[in-house]
């Protein structure tokens, strides 16, 4: 059996005329999931009696349980015995070397805990080892049984010299070439320096620039209603350090994505129970809000997973199927991926 990476299934464009001919029953699936709940991510909805056409590792269409039955008799059937079928988590922001451990370790317990997809921010082996610890941490995530996404390390160092000793400056056009060598640095990772950002400061644009000119999204990190326009005007368009309702509604309103951190409840970073106030209590819609990890010590990745914060999501006044949407297809749309993840529609 070959190694199970996101390189074993081939991507899309390859599959379509594949997709369409089983989609269509022309064609037999692989692999029949039948007589199973099926969550719709796309509609919010829980289907009953329902199959997954299953054709090269991608889903080819969801089907009425007992459809392929009746057209193919020696098709793979597998009966889930009402049981639910959902689509995989996706942890839009994490920092893999917060648990100390490796990104192949790290997939162990986020598999388990449902996850399938993570977007990572490396910009703490960045700021000890620059370039080289990044490209350590893909070449490491390349093997991993789990989809794993770099958003570039922005802001190394994160201080300055009187502050800190860093082994790393990661500077535009490192960057840059980062973006170029990578087919999967698909953004540009948290901007911590929110204050330069806000002041027009040279070397934080730049960096800026090296996505933007790329087509790559900007990921944030920004505390102070004060200093939410002027962000959103240098085209960050994501962040999870929303601490409370209103500059979690500030933020939607400035065209923001707002990732829902549910950290540890022991923790000063849980602040999901406050931000998600814009959309129980102020009305906001919560279609550009996704929920995230963010940072987890190797003794919590098991208990406190990305499902962990999808159900305090639900404690805290959403539908289970909106939830897990928020888990799910949110933070896969965030990114332009909701074609190959998030949902369970055809490909």
């Amino acid at each position: 059996m070959s190694k199970l990476t996101r390189f074993a299934v081939a991507p899309l464009h390859a599959m379509t005329r594949r997709l369409a001919d089983v989609a269509s029953g022309r064609v037999a699936p692989d692999l029949v999931v039948t007589g199973a709940r099926v969550l719709s991510t796309y509609s919010e909805r829980i289907h009953p009696d329902r199959e997954v056409w299953i054709s090269g590792g991608r889903v080819a269409a969801v089907k009425p349980a007992g459809t392929a039955r009746k057209a193919w008799r020696d098709v793979t059937i597998y009966d889930a015995a009402g049981g639910i079928i959902a689509p995989g988590l996706v942890d839009p922001h994490i920092h893999i070397e917060s648990s100390m451990v490796t990104a192949c370790a790290y997939a162990e317990a986020a598999l388990l805990n449902g996850t399938t997809t993570i977007f990572c921010d490396s910009h703490e082996i960045g700021n000890v080892m620059d370039v080289a610890g990044v490209e350590a941490m893909l070449e490491d995530a390349r093997e991993a049984p789990l989809s794993i996404f770099l958003t570039v390390p922005s802001t190394v160092p994160a201080t300055s010299a009187e502050l800190e000793t860093a082994g790393g400056d990661l500077t535009p056009d490192k960057i840059a070439g980062l973006f170029d060598r990578w087919p999967e640095a698909v953004a540009l990772g948290e901007k911590m320096d929110f204050v330069p950002v806000t002041m027009g400061d040279e070397r934080s644009h730049a960096i800026l620039a090296a996505a933007l000119k790329r087509g790559r999204p900007v990921s944030g990190h920004v505390y102070g209603r004060e200093f939410v326009a002027a962000y959103a005007a240098s085209g960050v368009t994501d962040t999870h350090e929303a601490i409370d309702r209103d500059i979690a509604d500030d933020l939607l309103d400035a065209g923001v994505w707002v990732f829902l951190r549910g950290g540890p409840p022991t923790t000063p970073w849980h602040s999901l129970p406050q931000a998600i106030r814009t959309i129980t209590e102020l009305g906001a819609s919560h279609k550009r809000t996704a929920v995230c990890t963010d940072d987890r010590d190797a003794d919590d990745l098991l208990l406190f997973g990305l499902d962990w914060v999808v159900r305090e999501a639900v404690k805290a006044g959403m539908s289970p199927e909106q939830a897990w949407s928020m888990g799910s297809l949110h933070g896969a749309t965030r990114f332009g991926m909701e074609g190959d993840i998030g949902g369970l529609g055809g490909g």
